[in-house]
């Protein structure tokens, strides 16, 4: 009996060998490079000498199979593209309000440093002049806190905004940029099957009238 399970990638150019199955009998079907390619199943033939299920021209399975492939991959590369921006929307308010609270701070201890340096006996020159200093300090840290603020993302209305359209331009430079990895001629043929086989388990084929399958 026949183990029913993909194996490793084959040698040769054809996308679909080792996890082709014939729709009629069940059984895997094999791989004919003669005249070009085809995938062939003659499992009843060799067992019961039956007549040969089918065999299908290869180039165009393999075109519709590596089309549909891509296809499937395109939303799982936005999906991650949408998560990205998500996490750094996240780390972006994170930080906001990080600056926003450091902010808040500085601005307290400023008003409390402004409010002694106004209590302060005007003729205890020291503890005036230690007080002032104190004072101007603590409105320092509040410009270097706001200038700091002022760094950090904008708005969130207007970063979602800026997030959306770099979403969509992304998503733009997406469109023809998975075929044309795939059609690389750096990628070898061992690779493009390896990968096919990270999402496709089988592919179950049968030929119908007018050469359709």
């Amino acid at each position: 009996m026949r183990i029913k399970t993909r194996g490793a990638p084959r040698d040769g150019e054809l996308l679909l060998h080792g996890i082709a199955w014939c729709a009629r009998c069940g059984h895997k079907m094999y791989i004919r490079y003669k005249g070009g390619g085809e995938y062939v199943c003659n499992h009843l033939r060799t067992q019961e000498g039956q007549p040969t299920c089918q065999h299908i021209r290869a180039d165009r399975i393999d075109a519709a199979v590596a089309d549909a492939f891509l296809t499937a991959l395109a939303p799982a590369e936005l999906d991650a593209l949408s998560h990205s921006c998500r996490v750094q929307q996240q780390t972006n308010n994170a930080l906001r309000s990080s600056a926003e609270r450091e902010l808040e701070r500085k601005r307290y201890t400023a008003a409390l440093a402004e409010r002694q340096f106004n209590r302060a006996d005007p003729d205890n020159r020291l503890v005036a002049s230690e007080l002032e200093r104190r004072c101007e300090a603590a409105l320092t840290d509040v410009r270097a806190a706001e200038e700091a603020l002022a760094r950090q993302t904008p708005s969130k209305a207007i970063t979602q905004v800026a997030m959306s359209k770099e979403l969509d331009n992304k998503a733009i430079s997406l469109t023809g940029r998975l075929p044309q990895i795939w059609a690389d001629e750096t990628i070898s043929d061992a690779h493009r099957k390896a990968l096919l086989r990270c999402l496709i388990e089988k592919v179950v084929l049968d030929r119908g009238e007018h050469d359709w399958a």
